[in-house]
């Protein structure tokens, strides 16, 4: 079983998948004939959110990465996301309701954002870029040095967090120990001390 890689994906060479996409557009004529069709109790997006409308859903495998293509939406807009299992971040991709590209970037699974992410307005030229990694002196690159001198392999990781607004900044990873104890570590994301580090039982499914 592999141990992290301190390879990070990169932000350029990996954000330019153009599935359905024309000229950064989502090219919705085509993903509605192609997706299914799902009601608001089937739907959630990536915060949780329930469908407005009639909701959309097309799913592409990719085997030579263990990953897939999704993309997703209804009346208020639509998400695209690249999973590749062999790297440790998603390509995501937001739209506007006319399938206009708003947002992309890369984000670790249900945890941050990663790296410079942009932001277009309406017209689909750029408005904005935010780094997500300035606020951090301990990078995720640090983090990843820290997971191999652990030992801590990829496969047992349940969630890596970071929060830019606590005092210090924290980087939080949860993994799991044995097939009945998990541990919590946080780290100070400035420096990379060791903040606290938590054993705890793991909880089971009845």
């Amino acid at each position: 079983m592999a141990l992290f890689s301190c390879q990070s994906q990169n932000f350029n060479n990996n954000l330019n998948d153009t599935t359905m996409l024309t000229n950064n557009k989502l090219n919705l004529s085509e993903f509605k004939s192609v997706a299914r069709t799902l009601s608001a109790i089937e739907y959630r997006d990536l915060t949780g959110k329930v469908a407005n409308g009639t909701a959309y859903f097309y799913k592409q495998s990719l085997p030579e990465k263990n990953g897939h293509i999704a993309i997703y939406g209804d009346n208020d807009g639509f998400e695209k996301i690249v999973v590749d299992k062999t790297l440790h971040f998603m390509e995501v991709y937001n739209f506007n309701e006319e399938g206009i590209l708003v947002s992309k970037g890369l984000m670790y699974p249900e945890g941050f954002k990663k790296g410079t992410w942009m932001y277009n307005n309406e017209s689909g030229n750029v408005e904005k870029e935010i780094d997500y990694d300035e606020p951090f002196n301990f990078s995720w690159e640090d983090v990843l040095i820290y997971l191999e001198e652990r030992a801590i392999q990829k496969e047992s990781i349940v969630y890596i967090i970071r929060d830019a607004e606590s005092n210090p900044k924290t980087w939080t990873i949860e993994w799991n120990i044995d097939t009945d104890n998990a541990e919590v570590i946080i780290l100070n994301g400035d420096t990379g001390k060791v903040i606290e580090i938590n054993k705890q039982p793991i909880k089971k499914e009845i």
